[in-house]
């Protein structure tokens, strides 16, 4: 299992993650707990990402170098792995 999610640099794209992660928890057999705490844990990292770190930025993508913010989600061999870059 391979997913993405792209999000510009606005507070409101933030939305975007829960439902991504509902797709990853229904796809992948987890519980509801597991699902909340690793929403949490994403919109958390992202608007870290959003508010701090390119705040004057505003409507443009999270990063400078690669133009995007990207969400990556990967099970492989039994282990899920999220990856914000």
């Amino acid at each position: 299992m391979k997913k993405e999610l792209v999000l510009t640099n606005d507070p409101a794209e933030i939305g975007k993650i829960a439902p991504f992660v509902e797709e990853i928890g229904q796809e992948l057999a987890l519980t509801q707990e597991e699902v909340f705490n690793l929403n949490l844990a994403l919109e958390e990292a992202a608007a870290n990402v959003i508010h701090y770190a390119y705040a004057d930025e505003s409507g443009k993508t999270c990063s400078a170098n690669e133009k995007k913010c990207r969400i990556k989600a990967e099970k492989a061999q039994g282990l899920l792995t999220l990856t914000l870059a």
